[in-house]
């Protein structure tokens, strides 16, 4: 409900460690909690920042989101339920991009089930991302593209060679909590952009930051 989280890192892959590849990448996350009404609504919101400083980032590991907080693969690519809610997972990758989520929590009911104490809770959200350095797609990739797939499938359906915008989604959130600690969400979100995907549903544990 209140307070401010920021978190500044570097991730170091030297090759004489033994690494196929040498890369450095450098990231910033923002959190920040203000309360609108005591204990039933907040605003909270979410920026982070993340860019590659030297070498080359392998294609395998491009999509990973660097957090001081291991999450595995729930952490990857921007696009998901971990970043950008409703946009297809892993769908928005470059060497660099900047993220953003902005929410408005609002605990309409409390009450008491099996002696616990509960409150159902609602979330209406906005998850923006832009990538601000793209990954040098190979010259002849359309062309083997069409090669492998032939009229299977569309080569503007999974590459966007063109000039970067926003990708956008919003939606709502349902949270089931029980004595403040164990909450159940589920997160509807929907992508402002057709190349982005449709309506994205998930069920996790916990707020999203």
């Amino acid at each position: 409900m209140r307070g401010i989280w920021t978190e500044l890192g570097v991730e170091l892959a030297p090759k004489f460690m033994g690494n196929d590849w040498s890369f450095s990448r450098l990231y910033f996350i923002h959190r920040q909690y203000f309360t609108l009404i005591e204990n039933d609504l907040a605003f909270v919101y979410r920026v982070g920042y993340q860019t590659k400083l030297t070498g080359d980032v392998p294609f395998f590991y491009q999509s990973q989101v660097i957090t001081s907080m291991l999450t595995g693969a729930t952490n990857e690519g921007l696009g998901g339920s971990s970043t950008l809610r409703g946009v297809v997972r892993n769908r928005v990758l470059g060497n660099s991009f900047v993220m953003a989520n902005l929410e408005l929590r609002w605990k309409p009911v409390y009450f008491t089930l099996f002696k616990q104490d509960c409150y159902l809770g609602l979330n209406g959200f906005v998850d923006a991302g832009m990538i601000t350095s793209k990954i040098k797609l190979p010259d002849n990739l359309e062309s083997a593209f069409n090669t492998m797939y032939g009229d299977e499938e569309n080569f503007s359906d999974y590459f966007n060679p063109g000039g970067e915008k926003l990708h956008i989604s919003a939606g709502t959130s349902i949270m089931l909590a029980m004595n403040q600690n164990f909450v159940l969400a589920i997160d509807i979100g929907k992508a402002f952009n057709k190349q982005d995907g449709n309506i994205g549903f998930s069920i996790g544990l916990n707020y999203l930051f």
